[in-house]
């Protein structure tokens, strides 16, 4: 990405990172279509997260927010456990917190 950038005079540019993480129903309702979310933990998801954030501070300047999708769709009043976006979300159906929501909360700022 960044060659390229450098290529066309983009290199002083940020490109963020939108809709970014990792889906994690091991061990709950898994949605048609999103089988290897089985394959990831919540455990998992927290630290792919981490890892992924602090290697991109470590060697992509030209990251600038990361943004992880999501926050709270598991939330949403009426939404099925197995729906696809749940298994993205930091926290859980009753606003408990995903490991992801506590490792990333705790990354220095």
């Amino acid at each position: 990405m960044r060659r390229i950038m450098e290529e066309h005079g983009d290199w002083a540019k940020q490109v963020w990172l939108t809709e970014f993480g990792w889906d994690s129903c091991a061990g709950g309702p898994v949605p048609a279509g999103y089988e290897y979310c089985q394959l990831v933990s919540e455990g998992d998801q927290a630290a792919y997260t981490v890892r992924a954030i602090e290697y991109a501070r470590a060697h992509w300047p030209w990251v600038g927010p990361m943004l992880l999708w999501n926050l709270n769709y598991a939330t949403v009043p009426g939404i099925a456990p197995d729906h696809e976006m749940v298994g993205w979300s930091a926290l859980r159906a009753d606003w408990s917190h995903r490991p992801v929501y506590d490792a990333v909360k705790g990354l220095p700022k």
